[in-house]
């Protein structure tokens, strides 16, 4: 008698674990091993340092695929880094061009539920580094990188992301052409362009100011505001429109020299905002470009 309770409760245990595993899974559902993979992986600029060089965020977020009620345990994320288009010089060491770690994150679980059939939230981790200016890195995700999580897939869990430090900070207005048209009457009808080198947008209102003295005897200086606000790396032209005085039949020379006004613009150099040119007399039209040896003025 004591052998065939035994035998009952024996048989209860298994049933009792046959429903759970049926009330796991769906039926006719074939149970598969969970899944770890990359939802996204993305590089973003922090801010910009006064060097040059940018401090960047990168996200990694993780998700989970099941096909019943699972829970992965801990596992770490890891995010490594190599150099990308060093100068020929550096090529020779090839330990630049292997991936180093940045930085390594835990996740303590992603767990999947059947009876919302979705993951409960993918996991967020950010990691942050230093790009120097003008280089480019090349970033490698690893999700479970010490193997902690039995996977049905390991193919998914790497991807890459390029960044590159590029631009500067601040603002650094730069007058880079001028267009000096000839009129009948001697006068002088000066276009500019205008170019934000840097990353910040200038918000206030940029004029430029002509010096006719060289042109006139006596001659002043013709002001006008041109645009309201210029954002970063970016450039207008041709803007102004402005008539300087000059005298009919001879030659007429020009200093030009752009500046904002106000406090939207926090410009970082001002060596570059001022340009020389003169037109002759026989001369109907001329542009010069601003940027070329002999032109550029360069002050305080």
């Amino acid at each position: 008698m004591r052998n065939r309770t035994r035998g009952v409760i024996a048989a209860v245990a298994v049933a009792s674990a046959a429903l759970a595993v049926e009330a796991a899974a769906p039926r006719g559902a074939k149970a598969v091993a969970p899944d770890l993979y990359i939802v996204s992986f993305t590089a973003e600029p922090a801010t910009v340092l006064a060097d040059g060089s940018h401090r960047i965020r990168l996200t990694a977020r993780v998700g989970l695929r099941a096909t019943t009620r699972t829970s992965t345990g801990p596992f770490k994320i890891a995010v490594a880094w190599r150099a990308v288009g060093l100068p020929d010089a550096f090529a020779a060491r090839k330990e630049v061009h292997t991936f180093r770690l940045l930085q390594e994150a835990g996740i303590a679980s992603l767990a999947y539920d059947p009876a919302s059939r979705a993951i409960l939230a993918p996991q967020v981790r950010t990691f942050e580094d230093t790009v120097p200016a003008g280089r480019e890195r090349e970033y490698r995700l690893t999700i479970d990188s010490m193997k902690q999580v039995a996977e049905g897939n390991e193919a998914n869990n790497q991807a890459t992301v390029r960044y590159r430090a590029t631009g500067c900070p601040g603002t650094d207005l730069q007058l880079t052409r001028l267009r000096l048209q000839r009129r009948t009457d001697g006068d002088t009808r000066v276009d500019v362009w205008i170019k934000n080198r840097c990353s910040e947008p200038c918000e206030t209102t940029i004029y430029y100011v002509i010096d006719e003295s060289e042109a006139v005897p006596g001659g002043t200086t013709v002001e006008r505001g041109i645009v309201p606000r210029l954002d970063g790396e970016t450039e207008v032209g041709p803007v102004g429109a402005t008539v300087a005085d000059g005298i009919a039949g001879e030659d007429a020379t020009y200093t030009v020299r752009i500046e904002p006004r106000g406090t939207g613009c926090r410009e970082t150099n001002n060596f570059n905002n001022s340009c020389r040119a003169t037109i002759r007399a026989g001369e109907a039209e001329k542009t010069v470009d601003c940027t070329a040896p002999g032109y550029v003025l360069f002050h305080d």
